[in-house]
Parts: structure tokens; sequence; C-alpha cells
């Protein structure tokens, strides 16, 4: 149902969407090194999108992006690569790959802000953090690992219930076959306190 759809981020991802209304901007392949910590990825995406939102930018890059997302029924789609980049490349649970997932945190946090301000506060956007996979400690995904398949998938803002604290924290409806699986999230993520509602990914992708 959107009219109009904006991409920042990899080449490999955003040119996968393609449509009279889609229009993609992102950095150079020859940026992506899987060896290093992908901030500079990350930093890229953010950085553009600044850039763009910035009503000081006549750009006419700047000025046509503007006036799209101004459009209703508009989606920003920011692809973030960095925190893959570094769990392939320094594994998951190390320094270097923490200090992606804070850099990615404040850079969201910073998004938010920021979208907010361009729409006026006029509590009328939605907002989706996913991801695609998880990883083990190896750094490796692809199988049907737990560590691989489990993945965030948080949703906020305009339309959005909101799910505040609750005396359970999974929200059963019977669609999925309840395990051990309950008390590695529990433990690891800390959302006991909070209601929480599980999906299948295969639910998720037609999102």
């Amino acid at each position: 149902q959107s009219t109009n759809t904006i991409q920042i981020g990899s080449p490999d991802v955003v040119r996968i969407f393609k449509g009279a209304n889609i229009r993609e901007y992102s950095y150079d392949a020859s940026m992506e090194d899987f060896a290093s910590s992908g901030q500079e990825l990350d930093e890229w995406v953010f950085q553009k999108l600044e850039e763009f939102l910035n009503e000081d930018n006549q750009d006419q890059d700047a000025i046509r992006f503007r006036q799209n997302l101004r459009k209703p029924g508009s989606i920003l789609f920011l692809h973030l690569l960095g925190v893959d980049t570094a769990g392939h490349a320094f594994r998951p649970g190390t320094e270097r790959y923490t200090q992606a997932l804070k850099f990615v945190d404040a850079g969201v946090k910073k998004v938010y802000d920021r979208m907010e301000a361009f729409f006026g506060h006029d509590n009328r956007t939605s907002y989706i953090f996913t991801a695609d996979h998880g990883m083990t400690s190896r750094g490796s995904h692809g199988d049907g690992d737990p560590e691989c398949t489990r993945t965030p998938f948080v949703v906020w803002g305009a339309g959005v219930r909101h799910q505040g604290d609750g005396d359970y924290n999974i929200i059963d409806d019977g669609s999925m076959e309840r395990s051990s699986e309950e008390e590695y999230v529990n433990e690891k993520w800390g959302l006991n306190h909070l209601n929480r509602k599980d999906i299948r990914q295969a639910d998720l992708a037609p999102l």
C-alpha cells in the first residue's frame, strides 16, 4: 500500500527492490570489507540521511528526497550492514562487535529523533527495527541453528499499541510450540518484564 519508497544502504540489498516509485542510494561496493568492523558502512548511511534531511541542502537530489519523503504512504528503508560485517570479522561477544552494536544503537536513536523533528512531531510515523538473520558465536549464519534464526522485530510509533509491563512475557496464541527456547531468550535478552509475541520469519517476510 506504499506510494513511495526510499532506500539507503548496501548496493547488494537496496538494488534487489525495483519499481517506478522506488529510489535507491548506496555506497560503492568496494567499501564492503568483511575483515573490518563495518562501522564506516553504517556511518555512510546515517550521514547520507542527515545530508538529505538538512533543509539547507539545496542539491537537487536532496530536495527530491525531502519531497518524496513527505508524500503520504512513504517508506524509508535503511540497510545497516556494519554489525553483520563485525560479526564475521571479529565474532559476536567481542569488544569490536559490541562497539558495532553500540554505534548502531546510538545511530538509530538519532534517526528516530531526526525523523520526528522532520515531520514536526506529528505522531504519524511508524518504525520497524529488524534483522534478516542472527549469528553463531563462530561468526557464521545460514543454517537452522536458533542463533541464526532468532532475530528481533521491534515496532513502535503510529498505529502501534504500546506493550507495557505485564505479568507474563509470552503472548501465546497457540501458533508456535513452547520450548526451552523461551528460557534461553528470557535469560539472554532480559525481556522477562515485558510482554512479547513470537512470530515466524516466514510470516514476517510479506511485511
